[in-house]
């Protein structure tokens, strides 16, 4: 009698064993990284993944990951189909996207920030004018380096770097005591290369409505070629801007710090 029970335990034993490999290779994975507005790492995101099903929704297939220090994340054994893949961190939306994850396959896919905001469902800025996007920018700027997070950015001397990128210089008329050096990003670059690491300040890309607008200023590590670091984000402040009496007013979205 003992033997047989044995016998019984050795092959539920091996039945498991062989039933978990084979839900293995019929798994796949997601992995990626997670990117800011201006292409900055985001590390410790929450990464949701949701298969497209009626019935997986009723089953509750939600898995949800998190990116490490370098904004890498992974989201294994997925069943066979196609996910939304979605992310979120200090208030920030990240697009969603729609991948088809095969059996025993792993699936590359990089999140980005696409942060969504009631005034505006599409990322441009046709519906601003050099004089509205000067008079947002300045303030922009100057709520941004007043800001007690983000002081440091600028140096003894009362310079900060500032990417032109998403911006043109002429816009800026006056940034109180603060003195800005507009560079180009392969400019930022050769910089970092040639010397240590720094600190500089990113505008993200323009979204913006009739009447109503969003703009990120980031705090960005430049990373030398060898550099230790990566090229991530310091941390941020997102707003919003309306037009009201002819004037753009602004408010504090979000703010997100690493």
């Amino acid at each position: 009698m003992r033997a047989l029970v044995d016998r019984s335990v050795f092959a539920s034993s091996i039945l498991l064993v062989f039933s978990t490999f084979v839900f293995a290779q019929q798994t796949g994975t997601i992995r990626g990284t997670v990117t800011d507005s201006f292409g900055a790492v985001v590390p410790d995101a929450t990464v949701e993944v949701i298969k497209n099903s009626p019935r997986a929704m009723r089953a509750g297939l939600r898995k949800v990951g998190r990116s490490n220090f370098e904004g890498q994340y992974e989201v294994p054994d997925l069943p066979s189909g196609t996910y939304t893949v979605s992310a979120r961190w200090f208030g920030m939306v990240f697009e969603k996207q729609n991948v088809r994850v095969g059996p025993s396959s792993t699936v590359n896919l990089d999140v980005g920030l696409s942060y969504e905001a009631n005034c505006s469902s599409k990322s441009s800025d046709e519906y601003l004018s050099n004089r509205d996007r000067a008079e947002i920018l300045n303030q922009v700027l100057a709520r941004f380096l007043s800001h007690p997070g983000y002081r440091d950015l600028i140096d003894p001397r009362g310079y900060v770097i500032v990417s032109n990128a998403n911006i043109d210089p002429a816009w800026i008329s006056s940034t109180s005591n603060v003195r800005l050096q507009f560079l180009k990003p392969s400019e930022i670059q050769q910089k970092a290369d040639g010397g240590a690491d720094f600190e500089y300040v990113s505008i993200g890309k323009w979204t913006s409505g009739m009447g109503c607008a969003v703009i990120s200023a980031s705090d960005v590590w430049a990373a030398g070629k060898h550099s230790e670091l990566i090229h991530m984000s310091g941390g941020g402040l997102y707003f919003m801007f309306t037009k009201q009496q002819g004037k753009w007013v602004g408010e504090l979205l979000g703010e997100w710090v690493v």
